[in-house]
């Protein structure tokens, strides 16, 4: 080992070689997070022409149909914008939409 001599003796003392190798440990983790923070902001840059936007403007779009939906059906403003206001909406919506295809 290199904390040992030729002739078998300790050249470092237990205790500091016990720290040393926690203060590598602590900056091999540091290392490791830092360098994967930056591989993901890199491949998130890098990427963002393939990523899901047309899914995020979708699902915008749906979710606004589904509400204009409840508010329609809903006999008040105050039930349209409940869970089951939602529920009617999306559940009209979906018979809607099925029937047109």
């Amino acid at each position: 080992m290199i904390a040992q001599s030729l002739l078998g003796r300790t050249i470092v003392s237990t205790r500091a070689r016990e720290v040393g190798l926690r203060i590598f440990a602590i900056l091999f983790i540091f290392t490791l997070f830092v360098g994967g923070v930056q591989l993901r902001r890199w491949t998130g840059q890098n990427t963002r022409h393939v990523r899901y936007q047309h899914d995020i403007v979708n699902a915008f779009y749906w979710g606004q149909e589904t509400l204009k939906e409840a508010r329609r059906l809903s006999p008040g403003d105050a039930s349209a914008n409940s869970w089951t206001g939602l529920f009617r909406g999306y559940l009209a919506l979906y018979d809607r939409v099925k029937e047109e295809a």
